[in-house]
């Protein structure tokens, strides 16, 4: 469970298989500064989720919520998040939360889009997600910090959708 990872105590979190209930909690054995690493899911055609790490004070009894989003299979979208379409389904969000709300979040790593036809989703993560590949001359824009489809999903589409996750937690 808990693996020595350059001087910190460390425990990896994955993807759930679809028949089990993906929500799933972290308590932490001692109180102290606890830092998370979240992945974004890939979106359908391998394009690359995002990456986000940020660091939290945890009381010793303190429940986290933990949602390693899905990778987009076919035109189907990941767990998570991610947006359906023709031809790629994006990946779900990877997140850690307070609670089992989505407006509970406190850390968020964006899924990838996924592959539309001949054209490329865009990567996920950072202050804004890379736009996808063009349609028609026109590029699909990728999300920002501020803006996107919808709160928590990610934009259904012709030609590809939203990305999914692993997190990593470390006391240090």
């Amino acid at each position: 469970d808990w693996q020595n990872v350059d001087g910190a105590l460390s425990k990896d979190f994955g993807y759930l298989s679809d028949t089990e209930d993906h929500v799933q909690t972290f308590v932490p054995p001692l109180m102290g500064m606890y830092k998370f690493e979240l992945w974004g899911a890939n979106g359908n055609g391998g394009v690359k989720g995002g990456y986000s790490a940020g660091s939290v004070y945890l009381g010793e009894g303190d429940t986290l919520y933990l949602y390693v989003g899905g990778q987009g299979v076919g035109n189907i979208s990941g767990w998570n998040g991610g947006g359906n379409s023709s031809y790629g389904g994006g990946g779900g969000a990877t997140d850690v939360r307070l609670g089992t709300e989505l407006n509970t979040r406190i850390i968020v790593a964006g899924g990838a889009g996924g592959n539309g036809g001949n054209t490329a989703g865009g990567a996920g993560g950072g202050v804004t997600g890379m736009n996808g590949g063009y349609i028609n001359s026109a590029s699909m824009a990728g999300g920002s910090q501020t803006e996107g489809y919808a709160f928590g999903a990610g934009e259904n589409g012709w030609a590809g959708g939203g990305g999914a996750g692993r997190r990593r937690a470390a006391r240090h």
